[in-house]
């Protein structure tokens, strides 16, 4: 209990005090790069990410790839499933054409070759695309990387694998990912109560949710319990300034450069 307790200390601390707010990459530099690419992530680096964001899933063979959707469909000039496609067969799909001539023959990146591009002091989002079976490789391939455990934070909608996460690595950092919305009366769904339950249940040390319905009110009251509050995708420098106001722990956004320099002006 004592040693559950200093870990979350020191990771509140260790993603808190560092920056205020985190600027991350959202799947690397996506709008002017092929998402979750190697591409992406060097350019996040470049123009000042202070992290990035990178989805992840297990190949047919036990692989973690760095891939949002479930098939390859959408980036890539050939159509294949993750979960039933092996690393060799997803390695021979182009995900850099669809975003431009310059970007032609860019590869799915493993989790590893991920990690290679992470800079001393910099951090990665690694959000959990697939089911509770990703939880165990991808502890593994973190426990051989030569990452530090205050550079990672592992996210996900899933908040019953993000409690196994904590459970088998309590040194690791996670933030619930959570879309807020509201019914026909203008009720918040989930509850305010709900989510401060959640997290708590689940041991989770961040909450994450989009901008258009995180507001300064839940923001204080998950501070209150010791929960940092981190929002995406905000693109807009407006939406950046009052998010900066509200005290918010990271911002994730596709422009990464133009956000960063709101941040630098707010100071």
């Amino acid at each position: 209990m004592i040693k559950n307790l200093f870990c979350t200390i020191t990771l509140l601390l260790q993603f808190t005090l560092l920056a205020e707010p985190l600027i991350v990459a959202h799947r690397g530099a996506s709008k002017q790069a092929p998402e979750n690419t190697l591409p992406a992530f060097e350019l996040a680096w470049k123009q000042g990410a202070d992290a990035i964001e990178a989805d992840f899933r297990l190949s047919k063979d036990g692989h973690l790839v760095c891939i949002h959707d479930a098939n390859t469909k959408k980036t890539g000039n050939k159509n294949l499933t993750i979960v039933k496609s092996t690393l060799s067969e997803l390695k021979k799909i182009d995900v850099g054409l669809f975003k431009g001539e310059q970007f032609k023959g860019t590869r799915i990146p493993t989790i590893e070759e991920v990690f290679a591009t992470i800079p001393k002091g910099k951090k990665i989002f690694i959000e959990i695309k697939s089911g509770p079976e990703t939880v165990d490789p991808l502890l593994k391939a973190i426990k051989l990387s030569s990452l530090q455990p205050e550079q990672i934070a592992v996210i996900g909608f899933k908040e019953k694998i993000l409690l196994d996460v904590k459970k088998k690595a309590p040194h690791l950092y996670t933030s619930w990912l959570c879309s807020l919305k509201k019914d026909k009366r203008g009720k918040m769904k989930p509850s305010l109560d709900s989510i401060l339950k959640t997290i708590k249940s689940c041991q989770i040390d961040g909450f994450s949710s989009s901008y258009n319905q995180l507001n300064q009110e839940i923001i204080q009251s998950l501070k209150k319990q010791g929960t940092d509050c981190h929002v995406w995708t905000i693109n807009d420098a407006r939406h950046a300034k009052k998010f900066i106001n509200w005290k918010i722990d990271s911002i994730t956004t596709d422009l990464p450069d133009k956000i960063n320099l709101k941040l630098m002006q707010a100071k």
